[in-house]
């Protein structure tokens, strides 16, 4: 837990927290990594699967996990800003949800 709130601090990193409340079925089934490096002919999809990750390079599927990484992102809780301060929103937002789950935690 406080790995991810240290690595929410920094500028090129979001963290946002996906509800159990928020959908009865995910967008996907299974978890997958949208490599984009800058340049689309170098964007892979990585697939985790039971024995091996799977790699795809084809625009369809990096078309289609996209487009499910933009409904998960649409679904989670919003992210916020670290350096913005609380303003009654401590459950409302991944922060403050993290910070939370961690005080209970610690108690």
């Amino acid at each position: 837990m406080l790995h991810l709130l240290d690595s929410a601090e920094r500028p090129n990193v979001t963290i946002q927290v996906l509800p159990f409340a928020a959908m009865k079925k995910p967008p996907s089934p299974g978890s997958f990594l949208c490599c984009d490096p800058g340049c689309l002919d170098l964007s892979t999809i990585v697939v985790d699967a039971p024995t091996r990750a799977e790699h795809y390079g084809d625009p369809e599927t990096i078309a289609a996990c996209r487009l499910k990484f933009e409904q998960l992102k649409s679904l989670a809780l919003p992210a916020a800003d670290a350096a913005e301060p609380r303003r009654g929103t401590a459950m409302r937002d991944s922060w403050g949800l993290l910070h939370h789950l961690l005080s209970l935690i610690q108690v």
